[in-house]
């Protein structure tokens, strides 16, 4: 689950800039013409695993319905949540979940990727010694790694709520060696900053997110089995286009900036050749109602909740 990352700014989808240097490399399906549900993540994430009527999509319903998670655990599958952002908004609350709290004020994503690391290939670290800045705030942290690592269950499901792009510090969001685009903003009111500026900080948050979305498929590559990879960003971010800032317009009026995003799959080679596999032209346009759809029918799940033509792969 991407955090406020725009489509275009990603050079996958024709951006000048060289934000996906990584991603370009490898052999994902972009989805290019992605919108999401809402504005904001409180909005966006519930709605991005719901399963109800899509166009009557309630926040106030979705917390007291089983949503797509509850639908994919209850059949079986290890499923954990990760989390490096705000919280899961009520989507995860019924399933394990790590709260990653650290040391440090600023979080990057790549703690992520080292657990995911730990989780499914060097599955004799423990959590506290994967980075040192991670400090085990809730006792059930340490228990919910072990959990999953030891679990026998056939399929597993590892969700992952990244911080990305998340405003107004953009800043903040990369380590120091993916400040590529200079000069840029280094505020906590973008509106301080020149157009340029503002740009470039938020360019390097996405050069760092094709850093995360190829070293997490680099991961599943080494472990080599029927895997895959969804990203799809909550919503997108205005960048002073026409006097906006950040996000938060009701979706009906939204600029295109705030609900154009970011949106990949991949499937590893070993899945696609053990399965019948199409996929829905890049080409088409697709919102998050697809998201849930397309998870539960990678995982194979069979549940009457399941909308095949709302899923982006089908397996014949």
């Amino acid at each position: 689950v991407g955090e406020t990352a725009r489509a275009d700014r990603f050079s996958l989808n024709g951006y000048s800039k060289k934000t996906n240097p990584l991603l370009e490399k490898q052999k994902i399906i972009n989805y290019k013409e992605a919108y999401a549900c809402g504005t904001l993540t409180k909005i966006s994430v519930p709605c991005m695993f719901y399963l109800d009527n899509f166009k009557k999509f309630s926040q106030k319903k979705a917390r007291y319905q089983q949503n797509a998670l509850d639908i994919i655990n209850e059949a079986g599958v290890n499923t954990l949540w990760l989390e490096n952002n705000s919280s899961c908004k009520n989507v995860c609350e019924r399933i394990r979940r790590i709260d990653i709290i650290t040391e440090k004020k600023d979080t990057y994503d790549n703690i992520l990727v080292k657990i995911v690391d730990g989780l499914l290939i060097n599955k004799n670290k423990p959590l506290q010694k994967i980075d040192k800045n991670i400090s085990l705030g809730r006792s059930f942290n340490n228990k919910q790694y072990k959990d999953f690592q030891i679990s026998n269950k056939k399929r597993s499901l590892i969700i992952l709520h990244t911080m990305g792009s998340h405003g107004p510090k953009y800043y903040k969001r990369y380590p120091s060696e993916f400040d590529q685009f200079q000069p840029n903003c280094k505020s906590n009111s973008p509106q301080e900053c020149s157009q340029e500026e503002l740009s470039n900080a938020f360019d390097n948050t996405i050069l760092y997110t094709d850093y995360i979305i190829d070293s997490l498929i680099k991961i599943l590559q080494k472990q080599n089995k029927e895997s895959f990879l969804i990203y799809a960003s909550d919503h997108g971010e205005s960048l002073g286009e026409n006097g906006i800032y950040l996000h938060g317009v009701p979706v009906a009026f939204a600029p295109k900036e705030q609900v154009h995003i970011p949106w990949l799959i991949w499937y590893s080679d070993k899945y696609k050749k053990n399965n019948k596999i199409t996929f829905k032209n890049p080409s088409e346009k697709i919102t998050h109602e697809f998201f849930s759809h397309t998870i539960m029918q990678s995982l194979k799940i069979d549940s009457k909740t399941l909308k095949k033509n709302k899923s982006l792969i089908q397996l014949n």
